[in-house]
């Protein structure tokens, strides 16, 4: 992860990871794609809502430090390359705490029949309040975070719903 502070208030990230993911990589699209997954897999989502073919609008409350705050986010998927990746650009708000805008590139490579390796590079600015928290508290929370979309991901993936016989089939029907 690199980290830079420009101004008081202002605090960009950067980082990057790579996830292999029990799913082939059209599966994996359908759930990158899924609000429901979506829902399940970003920590303190309330909801999320496909507002077009390629816009979602979320609503989440994220802890960082002492201090929690509820989101509206826009999430948009620009250049999109089924099922080989795309680009998402993401802006958040907290009212008077401030906002959180980022852009990452999310890249799909199949492994095997059922194994995909997700890439990804994200940078995030951050102002106001939620830019003073400063970079080591930001960067540590959104390391956080991005473990835990996909540990329950892939949790998702290898449990079936009632009514599957296969693991692995959990989120391969969405």
């Amino acid at each position: 992860m690199k980290n830079r502070k420009d101004k008081p208030g202002n605090t960009e990230l950067s980082f990057s990871g790579v996830h292999v993911i029990p799913l082939s990589r059209e599966e994996l699209w359908g759930s990158l794609n899924d609000p429901e997954v979506l829902k399940i897999c970003i920590r303190g989502c309330n909801g999320v809502e496909k507002v077009g073919n390629d816009a979602f609008k979320a609503l989440f409350r994220i802890k960082v430090g002492p201090i929690s705050k509820t989101f509206s986010a826009t999430l948009t998927v620009v250049d999109p390359n089924p099922p080989a990746g795309y680009t998402l650009h993401s802006n958040m708000a907290a009212g008077m705490a401030g906002s959180v805008s980022g852009k990452a590139d999310v890249i799909l490579v199949s492994e095997s029949m059922n194994r995909t390796r997700l890439s990804y590079h994200a940078v995030v600015d951050a102002s106001g309040w939620v830019g003073e928290l400063g970079v080591r508290v930001l960067g540590s929370t959104a390391e956080k975070y991005m473990e835990r979309f996909f540990d329950t991901l892939v949790s998702a993936t290898e449990s079936p719903t009632p009514g599957q016989s296969q693991a692995g089939d959990g989120l391969a029907g969405k």
